[in-house]
């Protein structure tokens, strides 16, 4: 089969918020058979299977544009794979996305293979020969102005738009001057001088969008008056403002979107007064700003501070704003003030503002782990309204995902991530986003470094999957990894409280309806697991709702499934369960739940000599005459003997004589109460049938009819249906019409004759 890394997305599984069109799935596959070629051959030193199959195909301009964006957000781009793009007859491309995701880890194969994402500015020249109109090169390391002037052999005149984030080693800067129809522009964090800003701008006629944010080098913006004519669009988020950069700034007359949010350095700057280089400055002067740029619509002044001369200046603006950036703004007035200055308000004073706010803030951190924090406040002291709380979750998901490095924005976004959950419904959710809050809560497990933070942030992730685990639809894509991701937490004994919710997950994920699933659950290990952390909760007397959730996790595992019931077993399970009857009454939910996990062991007939032991023998005999729990303990362990019965007397091998426990076994069932209500659940009959067919224990047979008329008459509608479904009326009229029988048989089965024939009147079934 193929290896991990050749397809990131498994089957059925969604990209975040994209929906599994038929396109989205054929690329994907087809992206990645092309990725396992490349790496599998080079890994092998032997020419690339994929450059030969892909030789002679042609491929619209749409799907090579697709590729390219593919293989890069998946960190997967590797100059081999750019190869395949390299004539322009065959495949097309327009639209370059060359980003390198921050924070990237290359697959091993993948650097065993001696592939690098890391593309030289060799690798990014093979597109040399394309017409490109969207170039993003952000997070390049190793791109110098070689590769662009590579680029602009055929692109001179096509590019549009050119992105560098991040490229804090890209020096030539008068490269960029070539692509002279360049519109949109994106320097952010890139170490620009005043000198190359006015050579940019002096060649780009047509630029538009201009971004500088945190470009530090940045002193008097001298020569943005050069695109004035033209540019309609300017983000200096971050930047350090100076009184000169100001005075360019006032020249700047076309501006339609301005951007001078400033970047508070304090980490808790919203619990704590703080300000950045240029804040005051920026404060200072943003009356003169909104009077000398008339025809601004959007204003982001988000990390400054208003004074009364500046409020009173943007009440009196002849227009209002089509937005305004107000987050973490110290001096603004109310939040009626702020609705009336502009149509979208982004700040974190109501939630519709927030989710304003996390839309136009994605990658900014502090911003975002403000605006996290306030809807968290929101969402658990104010009624929110219906309509916010969709729009909220889509957006949360999303920034806390970009920014899931940010360990503040995780915390917050988490916290915010449960209540949204909780107030919304994960049945009201786009599935699409469902999968994508399911992927983010699992890669946030998996990279926990056990810092007391990201405890609190595992925390609040198993309690987000708790709301909605029972939904297999939305978890079986991330099945297997989620549980062993979740097992970690439970193997850990040192934060008890994580252990019990990280339980609380595994004994959901257990409710497992298909031997596929339950079969993946003791492939991972979690029944061992499991076992393990019952015998330290016994041995450290701790039996509280942990245990019980661990228990019931093993009940239900190892219902229907013989080889998990073996898998307990082998784990020493029956050594386990002697050792947690002996304390007693505090632990009689857990010898409930491992009493049901032995009757499910008992039904499997390879394993029943597992109890033909003296002390086992003992115990169950014991437990016949419990009343904890109601009539449960006794009835399950009246179950497991009476498993045991039908194997014959010749299968009896210890010194208990087997007439004392059959009249022990009768004796518990004439004191139970027929109309008792059950937390026992049956999803089939056939193991009570069998032991009625079995002629070798009048004592199991006697408990097999009673199970059956006590089911019948509590839960009629399911347990007739399943009587009659599955065969067991012939049975009963036998035992019935037999004069040999004993008494309370006949009147037990005659009993349950009837409930199943009222019933079925009732339904018309018969």
């Amino acid at each position: 089969g193929l290896c991990d890394f050749c397809f990131p997305f498994s089957r059925g599984q969604t990209m975040p918020f994209e929906p599994d069109s038929l396109y989205s799935l054929s690329l994907r596959r087809f992206g990645g058979l092309l990725h396992f070629d490349v790496a599998w051959d080079s890994s092998l030193g032997i020419p690339c299977r994929a450059t030969r199959n892909f030789r002679g195909i042609t491929l619209p301009e749409h799907a090579c544009n697709a590729l390219i964006t593919y293989f890069s957000s998946r960190q997967i781009l590797y100059k081999e794979i750019l190869q395949l793009f390299s004539d322009p007859l065959l495949c097309r491309v327009t639209q370059a996305n060359l980003r390198m995701p921050p924070g990237m880890v290359a697959n091993s194969r993948c650097l065993e293979a001696g592939l690098s994402v890391d593309l030289t500015d060799s690798a990014i020249s093979i597109l040399d020969r394309h017409s490109l109109t969207d170039i993003d090169l952000s997070c390049r390391t190793h791109t110098d102005g070689w590769s662009l002037m590579s680029l602009a052999s055929h692109s001179s005149q096509s590019l549009k738009k050119l992105s560098m984030v991040g490229c804090r080693m890209y020096k030539d800067f008068k490269a960029i001057g070539q692509f002279e129809n360049i519109r949109v522009l994106n320097l952010s964090q890139c170490r620009i001088s005043d000198e190359s800003l006015a050579f940019v701008c002096e060649r780009l006629k047509n630029l538009s969008e201009l971004d500088l944010s945190h470009c530090r080098g940045l002193q008097s913006l001298s020569g943005l008056p050069l695109v004035s004519a033209v540019l309609a669009s300017l983000t200096l988020y971050g930047c350090s403002y100076t009184a000169d950069s100001i005075k360019t700034l006032l020249k700047m007359t076309g501006l339609r979107h301005l951007d001078i949010s400033c970047v508070q350095h304090n980490p808790f700057a919203f619990l704590m007064s703080g300000a950045s280089p240029g804040r005051q400055i920026v404060s200072d002067h943003i009356r003169e700003i909104v009077e000398h740029l008339p025809n601004l619509q959007s204003f982001d002044i988000s990390g400054t501070e208003l004074n009364n001369d500046t409020v009173s200046c943007l009440e009196t603006r002849w227009d209002k704003f089509q937005f305004l950036g107000l987050c973490l703004v110290d001096g603004v007035p109310s939040n009626e003030w702020a609705r009336r200055q502009a149509n979208v308000v982004a700040s974190e004073f109501e939630v519709e503002q927030i989710v304003n706010g996390l839309h136009r803030y994605t990658m900014r951190s502090q911003y975002i782990q403000r605006l996290l924090h306030r809807l968290y406040e929101c969402l658990t002291e104010e009624e929110v309204n219906q309509r916010l709380l969709k729009p909220a979750f889509n957006i949360v998901v999303k920034v806390t995902d970009a920014n899931r490095k940010d360990k503040g924005v995780l915390l917050s976004g988490t916290a915010a991530l449960y209540h949204l959950v909780r107030h919304k419904g994960y049945k009201d959710q786009d599935p699409c986003k469902m999968h994508a809050l399911t992927k983010l809560l699992l890669q946030t497990l998996q990279e926990s470094d056990g810092s007391t933070p990201m405890k609190h942030i595992v925390r609040n992730c198993l309690l987000i999957l708790l709301q909605y685990l029972g939904e297999p639809s939305l978890v079986d894509t991330f099945r297997e990894q989620l549980i062993r991701a979740v097992l970690t937490y439970i193997e850990d004994s040192v934060d008890m409280s994580l252990t019990h919710i990280a339980t609380c997950v595994i004994y959901t994920l257990g409710c497992a309806t298909t031997k596929e699933q339950k079969a993946l659950l003791r492939e991972t290990g979690a029944i061992g697991s499991i076992v393990a952390l019952v015998s330290r909760k016994k041995q450290a007397n701790e039996f509280d709702a942990t245990i019980d959730a661990a228990t019931g996790f093993l009940w239900n595992i190892t219902d229907e499934c013989p080889p998990n019931c073996k898998e307990f077993v082998d784990c020493n399970g029956m050594d386990l369960f002697l050792s947690v009857c002996g304390d007693g009454p505090s632990a009689k939910a857990a010898i409930r739940n491992l009493l049901g996990l032995l009757g499910n062991v008992a039904e499997v007939p390879s394993l029943r000599h597992h109890f033909i032991r003296d002390d086992v023998i003992v115990t169950l005999v014991k437990l016949l005459e419990s009343e904890d729990e109601g009539i449960e303990i006794s009835y399950n362990t009246c179950g497991i003997l009476s498993h045991i019965g039908t194997d014959g007397p010749e299968a009896w091998k210890v010194t208990v004589p087997q007439e004392d426990v059959f009249t022990a076994m009768e004796a518990a069932i004439c004191r139970w109460d027929i109309d008792a209500e059950r937390s026992i659940n049956y999803n089939s009959l056939e193991p009570l049938l069998q032991i009625i067919k079995s002629k070798k224990c009048p004592s199991a047979q006697l408990w097999a009819v009673w199970a059956l008329a006590n089911l019948t008459n509590v839960s009629s509608s399911k347990y007739c249906l399943l009587v009659k479904e599955e065969g067991g009326i012939p049975l009963l009229r036998e035992i019935f019409e037999d004069m040999s029988k004993e008494k309370m048989l006949k009147e037990l089965a005659g009993r349950t004759l009837a409930v199943c024939d009222i019933h079925s009147q009732e339904k018309g079934l018969w």
